[in-house]
């Protein structure tokens, strides 16, 4: 898989209403775009925390992209 090249900074707060920047956290983190935008709903727009919701085990029920 090619990696995207990040569109921003990596401290840039996650842009949900770009296409661009959606794309390359939803990549980053191997989630769906819609999954980002609900963490970005949940936890707001830093990546870092956005990162920390998607990795706990009790972010939300989903089933993992590996399955």
């Amino acid at each position: 898989m090619e990696f995207i090249t990040p569109p921003v900074e990596p401290h840039t707060p996650i842009d949900t209403n770009r296409i661009t920047t959606l794309a390359y956290w939803s990549a980053r983190f191997n989630v769906t775009d819609q999954e980002v935008i609900a963490a970005v709903g949940v936890v707001g727009p830093s990546a870092e925390r956005v990162e920390r919701y998607l990795k706990s085990p009790d972010a939300w029920p989903r089933k993992s992209r590996n399955n």
